[in-house]
């Protein structure tokens, strides 16, 4: 605030309108109610129509209340808001230019190119975004001055009718020009259904318009400037409604309303304080007088010299020319019209060089301002204020007359001095025109003669005339008789051409009968010869058939090869077809994979819709692994529908129904288990917040009418109970014991009582109250409102009882659980540990690099959380030491709490991300939620979070965590667990000797007793039951009866045992460190060395090895002859457990350091290599099991059995998912072999199972997608 404080000269306006920058909001006081109604509508409908005189304010209400107010919010509104008022451009680039900016602010980057129309690329890129935009559309009037038809007079009906489209319009426009907006009555329904008029200033207005920016500027400037209340009244006289001259108001404007003391003209206002401030302030006053103002003549002498100083300040000259301009400037029916610097040369018919001095001036004194298009100044003027635009005409009327007296006075004088000048012309004249007489008479005789002269010329020249004529038709005549002797001689050369041609013509026939003659005895001569040859050639065709023949055979066979060959080349032409549209689809998969991929990171859900889509097209080598990411990934368990943006959800108080109130005036109801729609509470107005009552059987809705609705939810169709609350409804909460209602919005909390609706206590605020709650016991209040202090009162009396201060806006605040502390967040980026009832100070949270936005207390009461602007969520101790730092997306985190136990914290943030973390579980983020979030809250047992935002509400898994179910619970603690070969049954042993048998679904079958605690149970192919006891026997149970067929003692206590797959072998690990194996009739085979500190043993199930642990350590073994064959060092302490890969070429082992680690064996002896360490878990590893099909491996950690891929290939990085339930150390794990069920025992004798839906193939994947999509819209 530091900047902002330096930039403040002056605390009041004067006729500048104000902005939606921050600086200007600070200042902008008494149209609060105002700018709540106009917001609240801009959000709840796509048209509002806001309308007034002109100069009521319109322009700064919109600006600095209404666009600054949402844009204010957006870390937890779901809007971007776009504000435009320049029309004499391009209207629609420039309002997508001013879109473009709004959703680059709110969401930190450029939307990007969208293919489309404009209405097309607003909706592209709200889809994209996945928020709302509001599009402020002020001074509307002039639209129809600059444009009479096409561009937004088209497109604005569909941009407010267009079903789905995200986005909201905001028109301002004059009262005198409402009836323009008739063009659109017809495409647009119901076009006035949502019509606000903004009313002048009431005095309560007026008067916070005088005070509250100046309490502002003393807060941060840290000075004491005061003022006269007399002043206050005096001025707030001085500038009612009508009390200012007419005769400086044109039409249209807010001077036209007869005299009314309870309203006042805001643009007068401010002038007058800023010319009182200017004054005192120049004279080094701390005082504004009452002395003053009748000094300065009062507020109407103010207004007046407004205008006169600037004009006084121009040459006479430079006045000429504003007055050519004035009256372009503004209309006929008194609004302004903004024109460039070469039209208003023009107008004023002086040069541009000129005129620039002139606007120069007036812009320096706010007579005249520049504007351009898209809202940026340029080469356009228009008058400062629409309360000018009658002054200035009158001030242009009473130039003009003025000058014109002026003209007409050097006019008159210069009259008379022609008057002088005028008898003597007359006298030269006369003179003149004597001369003149005597020269026309001698020049008409010598006319005449001229005459008769050109008379007999003409006489000649027709004579000749005649004589050319004559000899002409002599010629011709003479040229016709030549040529009819030419053509005479051309007939005779032509006929005597014949004769000669016809006398060659029978010379030739004669030659060519001779020649014919000689030509047949040549013939009879050749005719002889050519017999004799062709006896000769019929001899040698004979000879040339045959070769023919012969070669039409082989060409026959070749063809018939040919053919072949093309049938070959034709199926292997298909068949690379085929190939070519195999690896087609396999690209077009690819590419859906990689966008999966990508998406992990932004939309879960998208992803899995991708991945699924890439699997129908085309099955890849990464299908599997790209959408097994995708579902783990997706932890989004229902998205609850509503029809507006979310304000607030909240899970009834046994958890089971979560209730939403949304923007659009619902309040809908939906069952937590499965997210469907139970029933909708409509409300009639936008709505701010709901609450429970205790008993889960009534809801109260807060809404932005002022009013509290109380519903009983077995009578749904309308609200028990109407309270009012003075103002729009901001919070609402019911006290833990459930008699009390406490709301706050307006100028006050109010505490009612929940079972009468009676107002037992009004706890007032200075400004609008922003939140109130209960403590935890109920027996204090917390109420914040837009100060820098939280107010704390006494629940049973409504008494003050402490003010908590900080140096800015206190922006949330939290009682600690059992109501002893309380912590506040500000502005000023510091959060702070208070005594509620004594305001003692006990911690200063610093560290926040801006704004905090939202606090929290932990159940126990040890920690606190806070949330700010700089996107980042901190936990802190109570001293305030930062125990925490919560890294996430970089948009404002505008929501933090605790989970129930408080192991965990979820963060939501404005870019509609969230984030869960805690000390016992991985980084959860809650992605691809379509816009802003608003808040996110645990429900009651912690199982799931509801995040409320923009596009409705989402319920989460909270811990990306399957969860265990239980089915048994042992009086002691379950030491083993064991499917059966069928997987229908499980066996589970206890500390206290007893052996539990049941189906996965829980129901029991059998219980037997073995005398001693179990320490392992296994099972063969074969069906037999292995159980091994404490006191060193393994008994071998057929089918899983009660009655062992086989005992062995191991001649010690027993530590672990296992049987081999086909149940042929059985190794026992005893208290005196040695292995002992047995085969399956009980004989005993052989013992191993013996080892200190035996734990774990295993067999290969190929029969190839045998491993046991030895504190840190791991031994293989040569399962036939018991010969050691390597030693597996990297566990840093004991080893707990051991477990051979199915097709024997892994072993895992888990140990007490956190970890389990696998280790290559096929290639022993000598070839062993360790793999990778499984280090997920944050206490001791209990044991380790893989499924039946070798891709999965299960640990038994402290709390959480962990799921792992024995290849990375499966699972990139390995870790698949922790799966939770057990409150008590986990004991033993097992797989089944059907399917990818988990069993689990517990120290607490609890006997747990999951099953692993992502543990299985493709076909089983795709199938748990479809039914997770299916699942998430149900509402």
């Amino acid at each position: 605030m530091t900047i902002v404080a330096e930039a403040v000269r002056t605390p009041y306006k004067g006729l500048s309108p104000f902005t939606d920058s921050e600086l200007d909001a600070l200042f902008f006081f008494g149209r609060e109610r105002d700018t709540e109604i106009v917001a609240a509508n801009a959000l709840a409908t796509r048209l509002t129509v806001l309308y007034g005189p002109s100069g009521v304010g319109k322009s700064s209400l919109l600006r600095a209340g209404v666009a600054r107010s949402l844009r204010g919010v957006t870390q937890v509104e779901p809007v971007a808001v776009a504000y435009f008022s320049s029309w004499a451009g391009d209207p629609l680039g420039g309002i997508e230019d001013a879109a473009r900016r709004a959703l680059a602010e709110a969401f930190g980057g450029d939307p990007g190119d969208a293919p489309g129309d404009f209405v097309d690329r607003l909706d592209s890129w709200t889809a994209a975004l996945g928020c709302e935009l509001c599009l402020v559309l002020d001074q509307f009037e002039e639209l129809f001055l600059y444009h009479e038809e096409g561009g937004l007079l088209d497109v604005l009906p569909e941009l407010v009718t267009r079903p789905g489209l995200r986005v909201n319009v905001v028109l301002g426009i004059r009262d005198d020009e409402l009836a323009k907006l008739d063009v659109f009555k017809a495409r647009i329904p119901g076009l006035f259904s949502n019509y606000l008029r903004l009313d002048l200033l009431d005095r309560a207005g007026g008067r916070a318009a005088i005070l509250g920016p100046l309490e502002r500027y003393n807060e941060l400037q840290h000075e004491q400037v005061s003022i006269e209340p007399e002043l206050v009244d005096a001025v707030l006289g001085e500038v009612a409604a009508g009390r200012i001259d007419p005769g400086l108001i044109g039409r249209g404007t807010v001077g036209e309303v007869v005299e009314d003391r309870s309203r006042v003209e805001t643009p007068y206002l401010q002038l007058v304080m800023q010319r009182l401030w200017d004054v005192e302030r120049g004279r080094h006053s701390d005082v504004l007088r009452l002395a003053t103002l009748a000094e300065l003549g009062g507020a109407q002498r103010i207004v007046e010299d407004h205008l006169a100083h600037a004009m006084d300040a121009l040459t006479a000259e430079q006045r000429d020319v504003a007055a050519g301009m004035f009256d372009r400037l503004v209309t006929p029916s008194g609004a302004k019209i903004a024109h460039g610097v070469a039209d208003l040369a023009s107008f004023a018919r002086v040069d541009e060089s000129d005129v620039q001095p002139v606007l120069s001036s007036l812009s320096r004194e706010r007579i005249l301002r520049p504007t351009g298009e898209n809202g940026h100044a340029g080469d356009r003027y228009e008058i400062y204020h629409d309360v000018l635009a009658g002054a200035v005409l009158a001030w242009r009327a009473k130039h003009e007359a003025e000058t014109a007296l002026a003209r007409e006075r050097a006019e008159a004088r210069r009259r008379q001095r022609r008057l002088a000048v005028v008898a003597g012309v007359a006298l030269a004249a006369f003179a003149l025109m004597s001369a003149l007489a005597a020269y026309a008479l001698s020049q008409r005789s010598t006319a005449r003669h001229q005459t008769e002269l050109a008379l007999a010329q003409q006489a000649k020249a027709e004579h000749a005339a005649r004589v050319a004529t004559a000899a002409t038709r002599s010629e011709r005549r003479a040229r016709h008789s030549a040529q009819l002797g030419q053509q005479r001689y051309r007939r005779l050369s032509r006929k005597n051409e014949q004769i000669a041609d016809e006398e060659r013509r029978q010379q030739t026939r004669a030659d060519r009968n001779a020649k014919h003659a000689d030509a047949q005895t040549a013939k009879v001569r050749v005719k002889n010869e050519q017999l004799l040859a062709e006896g000769k050639t019929m001899t040698k065709q004979n000879h040339t058939l045959a070769r023919l023949t012969k070669s039409a055979k082989a060409s026959a066979a070749r063809e018939l090869h040919a053919s072949k060959i093309a049938r070959r080349e034709t199926k292997a032409a298909l068949a690379a077809e085929r190939s070519e549209g195999i690896a087609t689809e396999r690209a077009r998969a690819g590419l859906l994979e990689q966008r999966a991929l990508a998406e992990l990171l932004t939309d879960p859900v998208a992803s899995v819709r991708d991945a699924l889509r890439s699997t129908r097209i085309a099955k890849t080598t990464g299908s599997e692994q790209v959408l097994r990411s995708a579902l783990r990934a997706m932890n989004v368990l229902a998205e609850l529908p509503t029809a507006g943006a979310a304000t607030q959800a909240a899970y009834s108080p046994d958890g089971t129904r979560i209730a939403v109130a949304d923007r659009a005036g619902q309040a809908r109801v939906f069952d937590a288990a499965g997210g469907k729609r139970l029933l909708t509470l409509r409300n009639g107005a936008p709505l701010n917040g709901v609450a429970w009552a205790r008993d889960g059987l009534t809801l109260a809705t807060a809404a932005s009418d002022g009013k509290i609705r109380v519903w009983a939810l077995d009578a749904p169709d309308a609200p028990q109970r109407v309270l009012d609350q003075g103002g729009p409804v901001r919070s609402i909460q019911y006290s833990p014991d459930g008699r009390l209602l406490l709301t706050s919005g307006g100028n006050s909390a109010r505490l009612w009582d929940a079972g009468s609706g009676v107002l037992l206590h009004t706890l007032p605020t200075q400004r609008t109250a922003r939140a109130a709650s209960f403590s935890p016991d109920g027996s204090l209040i917390v109420t914040i409102e837009n100060s820098p202090s939280a107010r704390v009162w006494e629940a049973a009396t409504g008494t003050l009882i402490s003010t908590l201060t900080q140096s800015q806006e206190i922006t949330s605040a939290a009682f600690g659980p059992n109501g002893s502390l309380i912590v506040t967040g500000s502005r000023d980026a510091t959060g702070r540990i208070w005594d509620p009832r004594t305001e003692e100070l006990k911690a200063t949270l610093e560290g926040h690099a801006g704004q905090i936005l939202t606090v929290a207390f932990s159940p126990a009461g040890d920690q606190v959380a806070t949330g700010s602007i700089d996107g980042r969520a901190r936990r802190w101790a109570l001293d305030g030491r930062p125990l925490d730092i919560i890294e996430g997306p970089s948009a404002s985190v505008v929501s933090v709490a605790f989970s129930p136990d408080g192991q965990s914290l979820v963060a939501a943030s404005s870019d509609g991300s969230g984030l869960v973390t805690g000390a016992a579980q991985r980084k959860e983020l809650l992605l691809g939620q379509a816009g802003p979030l608003r808040m996110a809250v645990f429900s009651p047992d912690g199982r799931t979070v509801a995040t409320a935002g923009s596009s409705g509400v989402r319920m989460w898994d909270p811990y990306g965590e399957g969860r265990l179910r239980g089915i048994h619970k042992f009086d002691a603690a379950a030491t083993a667990v064991a499917f059966d070969p069928t997987g229908r049954v499980i066996a589970s042993g206890s500390a206290d000797g007893t052996v539990f048998m049941q189906r996965p679904s829980g129901r029991p079958l059998r219980t037997f007793a073995v005398g001693s605690p179990v320490v392992a149970a296994s099972w063969a192919r074969d069906g037999v039951l292995m159980v091994a006891t404490k006191d060193g026997k393994v008994r071998l149970y057929p089918g899983g009866g009660e009655a062992a067929s086989v005992t062995v003692d191991h001649g010690s206590q027993l530590v672990d045992a296992t049987l081999r797959d086909d149940g042929a072998i059985l190794a026992t690990a005893g208290s005196d460190g040695v292995v002992r194996m047995w085969d399956a009739t009980g004989r005993p085979l052989r013992a191993l060395t013996k080892v200190a500190n035996l734990g774990a043993v295993a067999l290969d199930s190929t029969g190839r090895l045998l491993a046991s642990s030895s504190g840190r350590l791991v031994f293989v073994y040569d399962a036939h002859t018991g010969r050691p064959l390597a030693s597996l060092r990297g566990h840093t302490d004991t080893v707990t457990g051991l477990a051979f890969s199915p097709d024997g070429k892994q072993l895992t082992s888990s140990s007490r350091d956190h970890d389990a680690r696998v280790w290559a064996i096929d290639a022993l002896p000598g070839g062993s290599t360790h793999v990778r360490v499984l280090h997920r878990h944050t206490a001791f590893v209990s044991g380790v099991a893989y499924s039946l099909d070798g891709r999965w491996i299960a640990t038994a950690g402290p709390a959480k059995a962990g799921l792992w891929a024995a290849s990375e290939t499966d699972v990139s990085g390995g870790f698949l998912q922790f799966v939770r339930g057990n409150v008590a150390p986990i004991t033993s794990v097992a797989f089944s072999p059907r399917g990818w069920e988990l069993v689990t025992g517990s120290r607490d004798g609890s006997v747990r199972v999951f099953d692993c839906k992502l543990c299985g193939d493709l076909p089983q994947l795709e199938s748990y997608a479809h039914a997770r999509l299916a699942s998430l819209h149900r509402g």
